[in-house]
């Protein structure tokens, strides 16, 4: 990303430099004995509001070379392949770092660094490509966390057994277990088929001799219900960090791992309805369609909870979509109707099938913005599409600048979005290619050779 250097203000403030120079300047005297003349009330307010031009413009001034300064210095980087080896390049494929490594992961904004591998272990590399940690585990990932002094932690593997380390690779919780899964409120640990807990700040709470556990959320408590079990005990773990009894009232379901139970639950619009509500609507003829033209098995305009905005129709003329807000079907027919993705300020992408071909048209402009020149359509998100054509796959990226990713490769998906800003991202994607790894940017630049 590249800021240029505002050209224009620059020459206004040169301009309203030497226009307030000669403002300032002792006025000349008309003639001998005469008096010296006065600026007018005109000039006055003329120079007033060069004045405060020239205050903005040295603000704007100086925010860009700021922000140019910024941007000139933060470059994202990226893993590419070399070969066998792996290094860094920016999102224009310009070496940062050369490929030395046998794999390296992406940089997390918030704590610059990445896990590498070396010699089949693996470790940390800062943004100054300087290993923070040497590579000596089995597996290493990176978690978010929310103990104090610890935003971020490592699960660790090393010897077959797992572990929680700092960011510099001090013990958190000892290497010594089968297994380790954090919560929000706290962790839970395996050792030989029990399980322990451990508080989030790492301290041991419960020792290893529980023979199972269930986590719920009542929608009350403002923490997670943690349930321990041993034999036909159940026991609880309190907001203190204590174990204590369990109301029998909230003993889990038999043989539920994990019960997760939500409370309350979230409002709904009234014109997002369950199938169970259209099917009603039906009946009270509250909505005028026959219920064998409904493709209820289609999930084509829904809320993620599968409730439908608009349902999805066939008949004769082919396939169309009938809004539940409006109450009427609206008259647009297509081959097909795959998906309907919905953006801010009312915006609509339709993925619609016509003529054998595949494409996506913007149904409130009426536009086609892909060509019907796909053979389908493969994941399907907000964020993009995955393309297909002749077998091999591509990927649109909607209301973007960059042209669509051609249909050249053997598999391809979302790796990462790399936060650039506070409102914009870039995406990168990884791909397989004749048999051989690598990643592409939503630019179209490949990371691979």
């Amino acid at each position: 990303m590249t800021i240029h250097y505002l050209h224009r203000p620059i020459y206004s403030l040169l301009l309203a430099l030497i226009f307030l120079t000669s403002c300032n300047g002792q006025p000349k005297p008309q003639a001998d004995g005469e008096t010296k003349s006065k600026i007018t009330p005109a000039g006055q307010l003329m120079k007033k509001r060069l004045i405060h031009h020239f205050i903005l413009w040295v603000t704007i001034l100086l925010a860009a070379l700021q922000l140019s300064a910024q941007s000139y210095s933060y470059r994202l980087k990226i893993p590419y392949r070399d070969g066998a080896a792996w290094g860094y390049c920016d999102t224009l494929g310009q070496v940062l770092h050369p490929a030395q490594y046998d794999s390296l992961g992406f940089f997390n904004f918030m704590h610059p660094v990445a896990v590498y591998k070396q010699d089949g272990k693996y470790g940390l590399v800062d943004s100054g490509f300087t290993a923070t940690l040497p590579a000596q585990y089995e597996a290493l990932s990176i978690l978010n966390h929310n103990a104090p002094k610890h935003n971020e932690i490592l699960k660790v593997k090393s010897n077959n057994q797992v572990g929680f380390v700092s960011m510099s690779g001090d013990i958190l919780i000892a290497i010594a277990y089968d297994s380790i899964r954090l919560f929000n409120d706290f962790i839970v640990v395996r050792k030989d088929a029990k399980y322990g807990v451990f508080s989030k700040d790492f301290k041991r709470l419960a020792a290893i001799q529980y023979d199972n556990y269930y986590i719920s959320f009542d929608g009350v408590a403002p923490f997670s219900l943690l349930v321990l079990q041993k034999d036909s005990t159940f026991s609880q773990l309190l907001p203190d960090g204590s174990i204590g009894p369990l109301d029998a009232s909230r003993l889990p379901q038999k043989d539920a791992q994990i019960s997760a139970l939500f409370g309350g639950g979230s409002r709904q619009a009234v014109t997002c309805l369950s199938k169970e509500a259209v099917q009603t609507k039906i009946r009270q003829g509250e909505i005028n369609l026959r219920p064998a033209l409904i493709q209820f098995d289609r999930l084509v305009d829904n809320n993620e909870r599968g409730h439908y905005y608009r349902l999805l129709i066939k008949d004769i003329k082919g396939y169309a979509l009938f809004d539940l807000q409006r109450g009427e079907l609206i008259n647009r027919y297509y081959e097909d109707i795959v998906k309907v993705l919905r953006f801010s300020g009312d915006r609509e992408l339709w993925c619609v099938k016509e003529n054998g071909k595949y494409g996506i048209v913007h149904e409130e402009e009426a536009t086609t913005v892909l060509p019907f020149d796909y053979d389908g359509f493969g994941e399907i998100q907000r964020t993009h599409i995955i393309t297909i054509k002749a077998g091999l796959k591509g990927v649109y990226i909607p209301f973007t600048t960059y042209p669509p990713i051609p249909c050249v490769y053997n598999d391809i998906y979302l790796a990462k979005y790399l936060r650039v800003s506070s409102n914009w991202s870039f995406g990168v994607f990884a791909i397989n290619k004749s048999g051989q790894p690598g990643y592409i940017g939503e630019n179209g630049v490949e990371y691979f050779r």
